[in-house]
């Protein structure tokens, strides 16, 4: 069968839970000191809540890929002819990869729309009323609209965005200048090249991004200028 085990897809759960657990601790955290926001409604906290859905979806995804994909017999159990192991493989294969990209581009949706939401309210008039391309949208809030950037954080924006784009194309770097690009990221370089498959987006190194992105999050909804924002920004989350 794929060589994706069992129990590699088990630990994988474990950690998904984790990097979940902890955006939810960090949710509850903002939420509690500062109950004036609205839970339900409020961009500084609905974006923790997408994050966390899209952690629970994945965990069901890594828990399905463990319990039943790499289980010969559930195969066996599904179809009234039997599946050769080389076609397994490929579905597992790509169900993989869908969970996968699937966590990377709910993840960027999550952080893009609660960042377009608080450039508006920090300032009406930026970036088009905020619906710039994402990358001058958060350069200008992380770098002018806050009383200090956070480290790393765009980079690590850039970095993600980067990945995110290769979804387009399954997991291969395109740009409409066929240029290459490259993020440093915490002292490691990674390397886009034009029309070649990005390798290292590997599920640990998105669940790392994630719980970077939660980290992130919480340093922008704890500057003043976001605190001190007195009405609810409101996110139309369902």
């Amino acid at each position: 069968m794929y060589s994706f085990k069992s129990t590699e897809a088990l630990k994988l759960v474990h950690k998904v839970q984790q990097v979940r657990d902890f955006a939810a601790d960090e949710k509850e955290k903002l939420a509690s000191a500062h109950p004036s926001w609205d839970v339900i409604r409020d961009a500084r906290l609905t974006s923790f809540a997408k994050i966390i859905n899209v952690l629970h979806s994945t965990q069901l995804a890594l828990t399905f890929i463990g319990q039943n994909l790499l289980d010969p017999m559930w195969w066996a159990s599904t179809s009234k002819t039997a599946i050769p192991h080389t076609d397994a493989n490929i579905y597992i294969r790509e169900f993989d990869m869908f969970a996968k990209m699937g966590c990377v581009q709910f993840v960027f949706l999550s952080i893009e729309s609660g960042f377009r939401i608080l450039l508006r309210s920090i300032d009406s008039g930026a970036c088009n009323g905020g619906t710039a391309e994402f990358k001058s949208v958060y350069e200008c809030l992380l770098k002018t609209k806050l009383t200090s950037t956070p480290t790393y954080s765009v980079e690590l924006l850039d970095l993600l965005r980067y990945v995110r784009n290769t979804v387009h194309n399954n997991g291969v770097y395109y740009h409409k200048d066929g240029n290459d690009a490259s993020v440093v990221y915490k002292g490691t370089t990674y390397n886009f090249l034009f029309s070649k498959p990005v390798d290292f987006v590997t599920w640990e190194f998105v669940l790392s991004l994630t719980e970077d992105v939660v980290k992130l999050l919480r340093e922008v909804d704890c500057d003043s200028s976001v605190e001190s924002i007195s009405s609810t920004l409101v996110d139309h989350f369902v």
